[in-house]
């Protein structure tokens, strides 16, 4: 029989694949903590702004946009996030609010703010 050279020196199959332990989430739950913290408070925070909810609606794009990349991340990364995943569950709500302020600056600067929806204005 001959040996073969590539063939590593265990002959012992893998060890079975492991169902992921709480200890291996510890990482992603303190940051959903923490991010979820800062979702409360920075819905508050703009909540309390009398500009006709303009502002809440964006943070509540932000949040809906941080729970969506959440989901990204968990399928992609499962138990295993790398420390820009855990940089994003815990300050990335604050960061795509800000993007969504500028974007919508951004939309108003070209399209003009006015009080109409969306369909109002299309059919005015």
């Amino acid at each position: 029989m001959e040996t073969n050279p590539y063939q590593s020196p265990q002959t012992e199959s893998p060890p079975p694949e492991v169902a992921p332990s709480r200890q291996s989430d510890a990482p992603i739950i303190a940051a959903i903590i923490f991010g979820g913290g800062v979702q409360l408070v920075l819905f508050v925070l703009t909540a309390l702004i009398l500009d006709g909810g303009q502002i809440n609606q964006l943070c509540i794009l932000a949040i809906i946009g941080y729970w969506i990349a959440y989901v990204a991340i968990r399928i992609r990364r499962g138990s295993h996030p790398t420390r820009g995943d855990l940089l994003f569950l815990r300050y990335g709500v604050a960061v795509l609010f800000f993007l969504a302020l500028i974007v919508a600056k951004l939309v108003y600067s070209i399209i003009g703010e006015s009080t109409l929806c969306g369909w109002q204005r299309w059919f005015r």
